[in-house]
């Protein structure tokens, strides 16, 4: 069975406004699942919370990725057209998800943690749209430069928490280097390409037809388990009707 598209939304800051929830609609409207590292909050200044509030309010479908919650698992929230994949790491930890696991990746301003969803989402090489003016794109290109250390520390961090990334195995510091060094030439190689956009050019970003049902460029949890069930939900949840049905049904 196909499934939906899978678009995620990523971003950091306190100053999410309200473009932020017409983007979750508008992933609603167009029937395609969202993906953040959040989940629904009204009015929230966060882009993960306020983006899947947009998406809830308009009958979508969500995917939550999120940190720090003392086991690994992916759960479907009752009574909701939405799903939580848990992860037992840092909020750099998770960033590999949200960063590498969608079809399509939208940005928003962001910091430090921004950057390594960036980094793994140009080394997957999705297609990657920044909602945003000129100049808070500036403000992300001078923020991999003036927070160097820190970018690298979260991408550091990424690889030792992210099993996948290295097939569960052992670590040893010369793979974290290479891996981190790759990173962020994959990064800086993804910052000179992406194209500014506002939350209308999502129309044009859908690509025809519809994706793999596999593939998600989900490598799976921390502990390499879940391949099979988030895209088992993502299957499931693409059997909704259009947003209008369950609208109505809801």
């Amino acid at each position: 069975m196909s499934r939906k598209w899978i678009i995620a939304a990523i971003g950091g800051g306190e100053a999410a406004g309200p473009e932020v929830e017409a983007f979750g609609t508008l992933v609603a409207q167009v029937g395609a699942i969202l993906m953040t590292g959040g989940i629904p909050a009204l009015n929230s200044p966060r882009v993960t919370e306020r983006a899947q509030a947009g998406c809830k309010a308009a009958g979508g479908l969500m995917i939550s990725v999120l940190p720090e919650t003392g086991r690994n698992a992916i759960v479907a929230c009752h009574g909701e057209r939405r799903f939580e994949v848990l992860t037992n790491v840092s909020k750099f930890g998770r960033d590999p998800i949200t960063g590498a696991a969608a079809d399509v990746v939208f940005v928003f301003p962001g910091e430090v943690g921004t950057l390594v969803e960036l980094a793994y989402a140009s080394r997957e090489k999705r297609p990657i749209l920044f909602c945003g003016t000129s100049a808070q794109w500036n403000e992300m290109g001078a923020l991999r430069r003036t927070r160097k250390a820190q970018l690298r520390e979260g991408l550091e961090t990424a690889v030792r928490e992210y099993g996948p990334d290295y097939q569960c195995g052992a670590l040893n510091p010369d793979y974290v280097t290479q891996t981190v060094d790759k990173l962020e030439h994959d990064l800086d190689e993804g910052l000179q390409r992406i194209p500014l956009g506002d939350i209308t050019d999502l129309l044009q970003r859908i690509p025809p037809g519809a994706p793999d049902p596999a593939a998600t460029n989900f490598l799976g949890l921390p502990d390499c388990t879940g391949v099979e069930e988030l895209r088992s939900l993502a299957a499931q949840m693409s059997a909704f009707g259009p947003v209008e049905h369950f609208i109505v049904a809801n």
